[in-house]
């Protein structure tokens, strides 16, 4: 339960807590009355109720069975084992999950909004093997329903098996291919420092970069009619594969990763447009990476793949930095090849080829 109170003159206040019923309101509303003010409080953070509440619920959703949970996990698990033989991926601990959330808001005016989604999501910790081990990492996958959860989802991880030579020469230059949910990971990143609040409209972007975040994305694990403050929303241009055409907002887009956090700005559900592109000729193949941010613009890509000669592993599985700049590797992203896909951070995206980078 998330209580917003407004203390007139001395501001407004956030606070959460655990349980339901009155005697949890009451021991919020005491807590919240106590709580320090915001240091700049928003007068219009939440919708205030006034006009007709808007209702998101989703039907005909019902708690998977215990039975059901295990034989997806048996399954996803010796997809997962088979993958490991096959290409040095190593399976730890596993579990499913699933779940249906109903969400209130409340307002002086009475019921703003009210919405229920219900997910399944599942986590293995997986570590590649081979001549150059990796860490082991959770790799999570997510969807709106057991039935739509891939049970292949840590199966797809594994890289192409090739029983060919391969050396450990690393080329100076190349293309930049991620792949998964590396590229997943990636867009989010880049979509917060290209389009975030205050964005930067009319920037160059590759013609691959055409993002859009759809709250209205049927399978999206978030989202809906309404966000996390009770405001309309809409669909949102981003890029349009030539420039930058669209950034965050604020109604409409407030969104909060627990109750317990106070709304802010961000995105629902990142589409990027899948494309027929070719692959490259050759390329360094991300197929894991995470994202170090030193500065606003200079960045430490840190990778797991292989570099790749006509879609086939030419060098064993290395570990790679490169330090990008995010505005100019949006201006680089000429290719996606094949369908998007939905990962567990909300981004829909194809693989996806940055051009001409610089590998020293």
């Amino acid at each position: 339960m998330a209580i917003r109170l407004d203390r007139g003159d001395r501001g407004f206040c956030f606070l959460a807590s655990s349980g339901g019923g009155k005697d949890a309101l009451d021991r919020a509303l005491a807590l919240a009355a106590r709580a320090l003010t915001q240091e700049k409080p928003e007068k219009d953070l939440w919708a205030t109720g006034t006009g007709s509440a808007l209702l998101d619920r989703e039907s005909g959703w019902t708690l998977p069975k215990f039975a059901d949970l295990a034989s997806w996990l048996d399954a996803a698990v010796a997809l997962g084992k088979k993958s490991t033989f096959r290409a040095g991926l190593i399976l730890g601990p596993a579990w499913v999950e699933a779940g249906l959330t109903v969400e209130t808001l409340v307002a002086e005016g009475g019921l703003v909004a009210s919405r229920s989604r219900g997910r399944a999501w599942a986590l293995a910790m997986v570590r590649r093997g081979g001549p150059t081990p990796m860490p082991e990492r959770p790799r999570i996958i997510a969807a709106r329903s057991l039935g739509g959860l891939p049970v292949n989802g840590w199966a797809r991880l594994s890289y192409q098996e090739d029983t060919g030579p391969r050396s450990r020469r690393r080329p100076a230059g190349g293309d930049l291919m991620v792949t998964g949910d590396a590229a997943a990971s990636l867009v989010a990143s880049l979509a917060n420092a290209v389009h975030g609040h205050g964005g930067s409209v009319g920037k160059a972007v590759g013609g691959a970069w055409r993002l859009r975040d759809d709250p209205f994305e049927p399978a999206g694990l978030t989202g809906g009619r309404f966000d996390d403050a009770g405001f309309e929303t809409r669909p949102l241009v981003l890029a349009d594969g030539s420039r930058v055409v669209g950034s965050l907002g604020s109604r409409g887009h407030y969104r909060r990763p627990s109750f317990r956090d106070v709304p802010t700005p961000m995105f629902t559900t990142l589409i990027v447009e899948e494309g027929n592109d070719p692959m490259p000729s050759r390329a360094f193949r991300a197929d894991g990476l995470r994202v170090h941010r030193l500065e606003p613009d200079r960045w430490v890509l840190d990778m797991e793949g292989a570099w790749v000669e006509r879609g086939r592993p030419a060098t064993t599985l290395e570990r790679l930095r490169l330090v990008v700049r995010p505005t100019d590797l949006v201006a680089r992203c000429s290719r996606s090849v094949g369908p998007a896909a939905l990962y567990a951070n909300g981004v829909a995206t194809p693989t996806l080829v940055f051009e001409r980078i610089r590998f020293d």
